[in-house]
């Protein structure tokens, strides 16, 4: 909760200015597609990991890691670009 309201108020600060940087852009886009990863591994898989079948979780699992690890370096890299 901490990092939405910090992650807010920084955004706000040169919201214009950011828009435009390619890094945050990439960090918005795969926030997106995480948070749609994760919608779909409910969606999807939840009743298999209920049986103990974790065949269908391990791509929602990889696609999960690296797209929060390229979240964490695009953030990183905001202020470079």
């Amino acid at each position: 909760m901490l990092q939405l309201v910090s992650g807010g108020v920084l955004l706000s600060a040169e919201a214009s200015a950011l828009v435009r940087n390619p890094a945050f852009q990439l960090k918005m886009a795969m926030l997106l597609i995480g948070l749609v990863n994760v919608a779909a591994f409910h969606g999807f898989v939840a009743g298999d990991l209920r049986r103990g079948d974790l065949g269908r979780a391990r791509p929602f699992a990889a696609l999960s890691l690296a797209v929060w690890v390229v979240v964490l370096l695009a953030g990183r890299a905001i202020a470079y670009l």
